[in-house]
């Protein structure tokens, strides 16, 4: 009986330690890709796959393009090229977006100007 209770105990801690190593193994892996939970979810999407909630996933993610023109940055959605607000330099545009953005999470990509937004 006491070897029966060992090998459950043994095997269920076994499978609990792989499960963790395999999702650490799985976020590395994908981050070293550059793959993002946004494009994950649209994949598991487009193939009908249920995914639990995170707690970043609660918010609308927009992905965003800055441009700069004659020393104001402007800024845009990516998928319908609205224009979403404009500052005199990186903290009047961050201000801005948030007076008119609510609860959404703005993305830009360093191809997209993610540049224009790094203090200097």
């Amino acid at each position: 009986m006491e070897y029966l209770i060992a090998f459950i105990l043994g095997w269920f801690i076994g499978h609990r330690v792989n499960d963790a190593l395999n999702r650490i193994t799985m976020r590395d892996l994908l981050k070293d890709l550059g793959i993002t939970e946004q494009q994950l979810r649209k994949l598991a999407e487009r193939h009908r796959i249920a995914l639990p909630d995170s707690k970043d996933s609660q918010l609308e993610e927009i992905e965003i393009r800055i441009e700069e023109h004659e020393g104001t940055l402007y800024a845009y959605r990516t998928d319908t090229d609205q224009f979403l607000g404009q500052g005199p330099d990186r903290d009047g545009l961050i201000q801005r977006l948030t007076e008119n953005l609510t609860n959404v999470r703005l993305v830009v990509s360093k191809e997209q100007g993610a540049d224009h937004l790094l203090k200097p």
